[in-house]
């Protein structure tokens, strides 16, 4: 590190630009009011993951590989419950109600996550990873059912507001 203790203290400006580009045919597909709203949840799930991603770490104060070993138990619950669950629980009980179950319970597990002691913490992060997995994979279906879009313009219509 740079020790900048004893440096003058200077007055600077910077001027930042930024803009956003779509495609043409996101633009169309988000005039589906179906399309619009699950574009909107998959908005809020999409800043809820990346919460649970970025800070978790930061609230647990735990080793590298402490974090590695959790990290990776959320990552094999992710992938299981995204190939295995998420399809068996979207022909029993449909998209739409398992999407909505499993983002409630998800809310709930960022809840505990915020207030529970240590080893409840790295519980409920763990058990996100299967929740997570469930709806990682019926966003992308339930895009192409609700959507008058291409399926390819629907699939990534959620996931590019």
């Amino acid at each position: 590190m740079v020790d900048v203790g004893a440096k003058a203290e200077t007055r600077r400006e910077a001027t930042a630009e930024c803009f956003v580009r779509m495609a043409p045919g996101t633009v169309r597909a988000l005039r589906d009011p179906g399309l619009f709203t699950l574009a909107l949840g998959g908005l809020f799930y999409s800043f809820a993951f990346f919460v649970l991603l970025a800070y978790t770490p930061l609230l647990l104060d735990l080793s590298a590989q402490a974090l590695g070993l959790i990290f990776f138990a959320w990552g094999v619950l992710l992938a299981i419950t995204s190939v295995f669950a998420a399809p068996w629980l979207r022909a029993r009980f449909g998209p739409m109600p398992v999407a909505l179950v499993v983002l409630a319970l998800f809310a709930v597990d960022l809840l505990v996550v915020a207030v529970a002691p240590r080893p409840v913490e790295v519980v409920a992060v763990v058990l996100a990873g299967a929740l997570l997995g469930v709806n990682n994979a019926l966003f992308t279906s339930l895009a192409m059912e609700v959507s008058t879009a291409t399926r390819s313009m629907a699939s990534a219509a959620p996931f590019r507001i």
